[in-house]
This record gives structure tokens, C-alpha cells and sequence, in this order.
């Protein structure tokens, strides 16, 4: 349906009043998927699939800095909640993926040769997502070539401030944790471990206790003690070692100093959102090298790599090697040994 001018903006000087189509910049967005010469009907999906992929990049990157930014003040809770936003548009990202799977290899060999040496190696918002999570490999200070001088200073940026991973340090250091070595982090996200647990553990007996549902780990500690039960985080009264307690923490009350985290658990909860975060990375890294593989097979890739084979290289990396060490879900030897800090680009 053809829009028209509202009369009262039309002849008389003023600015246009505002449309959908003005907000958008709809005419300007649609004019962007620019074929190459090949003229294959199929490139319009590649190009238009890649684009809506660099605007969730941009997307997730205001998230995950956000997310960032909420730990160093403090807010936990806030943080996990604008984390679970990052993991929808994780799997967002997954997703749209699949549709190039429409896409046969023949129709996609039509026009590849006209990509010249375009990679999507050179995606420096993928880079920035890899570096501010805290992937090691992506803040070596190395930037892919093919970047434009305004890309490169961006990464070169993002390389150098603080990533999600410090962010949660922060928070564990000002819950009273020691995180000065792997094996007091290790302890510490063990304890943080226990504590979501307990938490689970008090809700699952609440609900056959028929007591009402509660929505954080406050709640839950509350409700514990209604139902006779240690709270999550605190030993049963006159136990120190009680069952009840696996985390060994003080109050919970206490745990977090002023401001800080009401309960151990928000900050076990924040750990499995990020772990979260990084398992449906490497999903997406497992449904692209899939892609690849059915689109170019054995060949070398646009951008001068190995292609396929270069792809799969980069499937173990893990941006929390210490999380998936705790979660239980060990992660590749070379992700804990080798694989943050490791030279190349995925």
C-alpha cells in the first residue's frame, strides 16, 4: 500500500511528520542487497542473511557491554538479565543460518567467484563479540586482514577494554572470593555451583510441600525457612556442616557486602548464563562449518584459508574453559591448556 504525504507537512516548509517508513529508513535499507554481476537469483538470500547477521552483531555487542558495564557496578541480577537477552539473540543468530541451506552448492557456485577475495574472516563485529565475551585468542592484539582502518581501531578498542569475563571476576572479588590463580577460581565457581543447588533443591521441596512459587534465589531462601529448612547458602541452625549448606558461605545476607549479591546463588546463576552464552557460540560455529562444508566442500576459502579444515580448527575453542571445568561438561584439554591465548584466528 502506497504511502502520501499528510497534507499538513506537504508545501509549507516544515519537516515531514515522521512514518514508519522515515523511522526505518526502509527505502535506505532496501537498497543495500546489491547483487554482483552473476545475476543468480540466490545471491540476493546470501547477501541479505549476512546482513541481518551483522546487524545482530551490533545488536549483541550494546547487549554484552551492557552486561558488562551492570557487573562492574554491581548489579547481578540486572547483569543475568540482560545476558538472557544475549542468548536469545545467540540462538537468533543460529537460526538464521539455516536458511542459506536453502540455498543448492550449484546455485551458490553461480556467483562465488565474484566474491573475489571477500571472507567472512574478515567480519570485525564477530571479532569484537569473541573479544569482549573474553575469549583469550580474540584479544591477542592480532586484527585479520581485509579490515577497513575505522574496523581496525574498533577491534583494536575492544581488544584492550574490559571483557564479560572481568567483568565477573569483579563481582566474585567483591563477593569476598579469591580469584587470584585457577585453582582458588575453581573453588569459588564450585561454591557458586552448589549454592544454584541448593536453590534448586529448596524450590523442587516447596513445590511438593504445595508452598507457592517464588521467582529469585531471595524467595527461595525465605521459603526454605517456612518449610523448616536451612536456607540456601546458610548451615541449619546449630549445624555449621549441615547438608543443607554444600556452599560453606556466610549469610547469604552478608555474602555480598553492601550492594553486593543477596545470595550466592545470583551470582552461580550469572555463571550459567555465561556459560550459556558461550555453548550457543560454538553452536553457531558448528552449524557454519556444516554450511561451508555442504557449500564448498574440500575447497579453499574466499579469503586465502584452508577453508573447511581452517573452520573446524577454531570448533573447540571456549570462551569459559573454567565454567565448563565446574559445570561438568569438561571442555577440550587444549581449550583449558592451550586454547585461550592460542595464536591464529578461527
Amino acid at each position: 500500500m502506497a504511502e502520501t504525504e499528510p497534507a499538513a507537512s506537504q508545501g509549507n516548509g516544515r519537516e515531514p511528520e515522521l512514518t514508519y517508513t522515515r523511522y526505518l529508513r526502509i527505502p535506505e535499507l532496501l537498497a543495500l542487497q546489491v547483487p554482483s554481476a552473476a545475476r543468480v537469483h540466490d545471491e540476493r538470500l546470501f547477501i541479505t542473511v549476512h546482513q541481518v547477521q551483522e546487524l545482530w552483531f551490533a545488536q549483541l555487542l550494546s547487549e554484552l557491554a551492557d552486561a558488562r558495564d551492570l557487573m562492574f557496578r554491581g548489579a547481578a541480577r540486572a547483569a543475568r538479565a540482560r545476558l538472557a537477552r544475549c542468548l536469545a539473540v545467540d540462538r537468533t543468530l543460529v537460526t538464521g543460518l539455516q536458511l542459506l541451506r536453502t540455498m543448492p552448492p550449484r546455485a551458490f557456485h553461480a556467483f562465488r567467484g565474484h566474491l573475489g577475495t571477500a571472507s567472512g574472516a574478515q567480519s570485525a563485529q564477530f571479532r569484537e563479540i569473541e573479544a569482549l565475551s573474553g575469549a583469550d585468542w580474540a584479544r591477542s592484539g592480532r586484527v585479520p586482514e581485509g579490515l577497513g582502518a575505522a574496523e581496525r581501531e574498533r577491534l583494536r578498542r575492544r581488544q584492550e577494554e574490559p571483557s564479560l569475563w572481568d567483568g565477573f571476576l569483579f563481582l566474585l572479588r567483591r563477593a569476598g572470593f579469591d580469584v587470584t590463580t585457577g585453582e582458588a577460581r575453581g573453588a569459588a565457581l564450585a561454591r557458586l555451583a552448589a549454592a544454584v543447588a541448593d536453590v534448586t533443591d529448596a524450590a523442587d521441596l516447596a513445590d511438593a510441600a504445595g508452598l507457592p512459587e517464588v521467582a529469585d534465589a531471595a524467595g527461595l531462601a525465605e521459603m526454605a525457612g517456612v518449610a523448616g529448612l536451612a536456607a540456601p547458602g546458610e548451615p541449619a541452625a546449630g549445624d555449621r556442616a549441615a547438608p543443607g549448606n554444600r556452599t560453606g558461605l556466610p549469610d547469604a545476607r552478608d555474602a555480598g557486602g553492601p550492594g553486593g549479591p543477596r545470595e550466592p546463588a545470583e551470582l552461580g546463576e550469572l555463571a550459567e548464563a555465561l556459560l550459556e552464552h558461550d555453548a550457543v557460540w560454538a553452536e553457531w560455529r558448528a552449524a557454519h562449518v556444516l554450511l561451508v562444508e555442504r557449500q564448498i566442500g574440500g575447497l579453499p576459502g574466499t579469503g586465502g584459508s584452508s577453508g573447511v579444515s581452517h573452520l573446524r580448527g577454531a570448533m573447540h575453542r571456549r570462551f569459559y574453559p573454567e565454567l565448563w571445568e565446574v559445570a561438568g561438561g569438561r571442555a577440550p584439554a587444549a581449550a583449558v591448556s592451550g586454547g585461550r591465548g592460542r595464536p591464529g584466528l578461527p
